[in-house]
């Protein structure tokens, strides 16, 4: 069974990890409090998590460029890295190939200003499951979320290898784990100028990231907050999916897709111009999985500080309907590649 169809939400398979892993992941996957969560804290010489570890011995340290041995494979000149398209499988040790900053212009930007919005099941919807429940989450910063998702070409452009299938560049890339969407955001940071907001390493084949620090505090492109990403794909609409209550016209799902994804802007948008929130390929977000969230945590929520998923939303082409609809919600193992699963590109302005 693909990991992304809709599943009930109990999810006997997720579960929390011991005391001792889940400390590993609150800290090297960005809780709030954890050793290295905050830039500067590999260095300052300080146990900011009150573990008794401090700076690089405290795993929250793992994979920060403070502590790393290898530098972190840029792609110019002097490094080499596996390019792996995610879908393809491994493509062997080869340098990565140098982008520019052009595909920044090629992409359209949904420019989403702080404020407050209703996020779960609007109220029009009776039968949702009950990490759906309507509350009001305020984001305080403003930032920008592409209007389409990542495709083949822009993927294979930065992280190297061919693009395969029938609409090859142009359809939106899927197979890919969560920590190969991370590996792209650090890539098309740099690109840039920007500071990333993941640091990654890359070998045998393997791709492993964990973010430098809170999302919102950092200038490059990042994977989206689950907020975010229902801000944007609601457009402040009261409607189930991304773009209206009609699937049919806005999502590409395993009633309409012939079980293949498809390129972008194929369908009807929603109100902001955004297209496929709903639908063609789920989509990776930064935050760690929670099952049930905080009702509480309403202001610039990331998710739960220690989980051994993250979350990915909108559903696919090879699931049914309603795990398009905005509210709808899903864990999968950052490590595992999802055949539909890939990725939509934001940045917080002004950090």
């Amino acid at each position: 069974m693909n990991r992304c169809t809709r599943s009930p939400k109990s999810r006997a398979v997720v579960r929390w990890v011991t005391a001792i892993a889940a400390m590993v992941w609150w800290t090297a996957c960005g809780g709030a409090k954890g050793e290295g969560s905050s830039p500067g804290e590999c260095t300052d010489q300080i146990d900011n998590d009150s573990n008794g570890l401090i700076d690089c011995d405290d795993a929250g340290c793992a994979g920060s460029p403070d502590c790393v041995a290898e530098p972190l494979d840029t792609g110019r000149e002097d490094s080499a890295a596996p390019a792996d398209t995610g879908d393809s499988g491994d493509t062997g040790e080869t340098a990565l190939p140098t982008i520019g900053a052009e595909w920044v212009d090629a992409q359209t930007w949904i420019q989403v200003g702080s404020g407050s919005f209703l996020m779960g099941a609007t109220e029009y919807e009776t039968d949702y499951d009950d990490d759906e429940f309507p509350r009001k989450v305020t984001i305080t910063y403003d930032y920008e979320i592409a209007a389409t998702e990542v495709p083949v070409g822009l993927y294979t452009e930065a992280l190297g290898g061919e693009s395969d299938g029938d609409c090859g560049d142009d359809c939106a890339v899927v197979g890919l784990t969560w920590h190969q969407a991370a590996s792209l955001t650090v890539r098309l940071s740099e690109s840039v100028g920007l500071e990333p907001c993941y640091s990654c390493s890359i070998g045998a084949g393997e791709t492993y990231c964990v973010s430098l620090s809170q999302p919102y505090w950092c200038s490059g492109y990042r994977l989206p907050t689950e907020a975010e990403w229902e801000r944007a794909a609601r457009a402040d609409a009261v409607t189930s999916y991304a773009g209206g209550d009609d699937p049919t016209l806005v999502a590409w799902t395993a009633e309409n897709s012939a079980d293949a994804v498809h390129p972008p802007a194929q369908l009807e948008p929603n109100a902001w111009g955004g297209y496929d929130f709903s639908g063609n390929a789920w989509e990776w977000c930064h935050d760690l999985w929670t099952e049930m969230p905080n009702a509480e945590d309403n202001v610039d929520p990331t998710g739960a500080i220690m989980s051994d998923f993250r979350v990915v939303r909108g559903g696919g082409f090879d699931a049914a309907a309603e795990a398009s609809r905005a509210a709808n919600r899903d864990p999968l193992d950052p490590a595992v590649a999802g055949a539909a699963v890939g990725l939509r590109l934001a940045r917080t302005l002004d950090p």
